[in-house]
């Protein structure tokens, strides 16, 4: 389940970090992949609610392999993205929360 959460808050992460960058390329692909992995993220943490608070442990570690797949994706230079990541938890999870565009 940890590694499950791990690998699904990479790929959400990825996708946002190309949402926010790449905004001129967005697509209803990347939209329901964001959407899709975090529903799954919350049916682990539904039926393993003692992994409530894992993604926010691993969220830094989530977005370094998803800046380096963002960067490679985009074929933009991996400085183009922060180095910490820009957001919470809380917004990576939130089916509301799309981040604003960066020219």
């Amino acid at each position: 389940d940890k590694r499950e959460i791990l690998s699904r808050l990479d790929v959400i992460l990825m996708h946002l970090l190309k949402w926010q960058y790449q905004f001129s390329n967005r697509s209803a692909s990347w939209e329901s992949s964001i959407q899709n992995n975090r529903k799954e993220i919350g049916r682990v943490i539904e039926d393993s609610p003692s992994l409530g608070d894992y993604p926010s442990g691993v969220l830094d570690k989530a977005y370094q392999s998803a800046r380096k797949d963002a960067a490679r994706e985009t074929r933009l230079p991996l400085e183009t993205f922060p180095i910490h990541c820009p957001f919470t938890s809380e917004e990576v999870l939130n089916e509301a929360f799309w981040p604003e565009s960066i020219s």
